[in-house]
């Protein structure tokens, strides 16, 4: 009951502050620029979107030096002809396993 009370109340001033913006007239480019930033800094959605994308980059970040450096250290042993020959047919057949399995996937 009381979170409805309170999301009724953020409605409301939701309402106001568009009706407040849409009888301003031009901005100059520095007052858009506050009202951007103030915005988007009261909006939580954005706070937790931008955290996400800084913490998906840094694990992207991490994975990719780690299979860089795995790469690296394993270069002389996936040199081999033999185990290169062994990649390449796991590879091929996990390939061809999941194009048999989208051509015959059911809508």
């Amino acid at each position: 009951m009381a979170s409805e009370q309170v999301f009724h109340i953020v409605k409301l001033a939701g309402a106001n502050y568009l009706i407040y913006l849409g009888t301003r007239r031009a901005l100059r480019p520095r007052a858009a620029l506050r009202q951007g930033i103030l915005t988007n800094l009261g909006n939580p959605k954005m706070a937790v979107f931008f955290a996400s994308v800084v913490i998906f980059s840094a694990l992207t970040c991490a994975w990719l030096c780690l299979y860089a450096a795995t790469v690296s250290a394993l270069g002389p042993v996936l040199a081999r002809s033999r185990v290169r020959r062994t990649v390449d047919g796991v590879a091929g057949a996990v390939l061809i396993g999941l194009g048999v399995r989208v051509a015959t996937e059911a809508r």
